[in-house]
């Protein structure tokens, strides 16, 4: 169960924050979605970075023990997952942000599921 709603919570904070990011600059954006602008491509990193780190907390939270070795799992589920979504956009964004995105999943993930261990089992 840990797993499946900590791919839900990515993949819903994944799209929610692109979405708001694309609403609020939507004149950085190409018709196609696509953009080369620093600034906007770091926005959408960091979003990222802290969607998966959450999702890896809500997976620590959720499994109540071995937290570190479940974030793990779902962090290499979300990089296939990432990988999948980043494929059909390959056009649209710069290769260093590609790479950028899918190697920050995995750490992400496995350090918001090592910050929950840290916190203890009670809820």
């Amino acid at each position: 169960m840990a797993l499946s709603v900590g791919a839900v919570t990515w993949y819903v904070l994944s799209r929610a924050t692109n979405s708001l990011v694309h609403r609020l600059f939507s004149g950085r954006f190409r018709d196609n979605g696509g953009t080369d602008e620093p600034a906007i491509l770091a926005l959408l990193l960091t979003a990222g970075l802290l969607g998966s780190g959450g999702a890896g907390y809500l997976c620590g939270m959720l499994a109540r023990e071995r937290e570190s070795t479940v974030a793990l799992q779902l962090g290499l589920a979300l990089l296939g997952l990432g990988l999948w979504l980043e494929l059909g956009r390959w056009d649209d964004r710069p290769l260093w942000f590609h790479v950028a995105a899918l190697g920050l999943i995995v750490p992400a993930v496995v350090l918001g599921g090592w910050a929950r261990s840290l916190q203890g089992r009670d809820l």
